[in-house]
């Protein structure tokens, strides 16, 4: 019996063991649900953080308004540098500004193989509001996927 229960707790170590993910180091680039969006920034060595974190976030078209929508910004969003967890996820924030708006934005990724993250980048308490059918939906929110390359 002892031997049995060893086994099991053994597979569940290296199941648990099989999805965490250490990022590789190196430069990565991608893609994020932004129309012509691009993501960029690089792993330290160890896999210990990323640097230079750098996307453009964007109205992302979701609130569904009466009329249409002008003026919004594109706010650049450079995060210097996140602990990555022994789990492979990283989280930054960090104030943007897009002409006179300002916002704070958090990035959410996480390392899904060694050499591949995907994760959010949002605009911190910003949502359609009450002009919107829905009103709480983020207005700033973006996808991304990044592989090392």
């Amino acid at each position: 019996m002892a031997s049995v229960v060893a086994a099991a707790l053994t597979a569940t170590a290296l199941a648990s063991a099989a999805a965490h993910h250490t990022p590789k180091a190196g430069s990565y680039s991608g893609t994020t649900s932004e129309s012509s969006g691009a993501v960029s920034f690089k792993v330290a060595p160890g896999g210990k953080r990323v640097t230079g974190f750098t996307t453009i976030d964007g109205y992302n078209g979701m609130c569904k308004f009466t009329g249409g929508v002008g003026g919004l910004g594109n706010y650049t969003v450079t995060v210097p540098s996140m602990k990555t967890t022994k789990t492979g996820s990283f989280t930054g924030t960090v104030k943007a500004s897009a002409g006179p708006f300002t916002g704070t934005f958090m990035v959410k990724g996480r390392f899904t193989t060694k050499t591949t993250a995907r994760g959010t980048v949002t605009k911190v308490g910003d949502t359609c509001g009450s002009a919107a059918s829905n009103p709480t939906t983020p207005d700033y929110l973006e996808t991304f996927t990044a592989k090392q390359g």
